[in-house]
């Protein structure tokens, strides 16, 4: 058993619970994310590529969140 302090309170943790996930949606926005990574550099280089993925990340958490 694990014990976390925090301010205020005391939580015990089992050894059987599961650790917190990430959500799904962070996988499909790493999903498109690099899709148009991969395309971009196909066509424009390391440059296109990490612009392109900025952008589509950042337009992915908007429309998903």
């Amino acid at each position: 058993m694990v014990t976390i302090r925090r301010p205020g309170r005391v939580i015990r943790v089992s050894g059987s619970e599961r650790p917190p996930r990430l959500p799904l949606r962070w996988a499909i926005i790493a999903i498109v994310t690099a899709s148009g990574g991969v395309i971009a550099y196909d066509a424009g280089g390391v440059i296109a590529a990490l612009t392109v993925m900025a952008a589509i990340a950042v337009a992915a958490h908007q429309l998903i969140a």
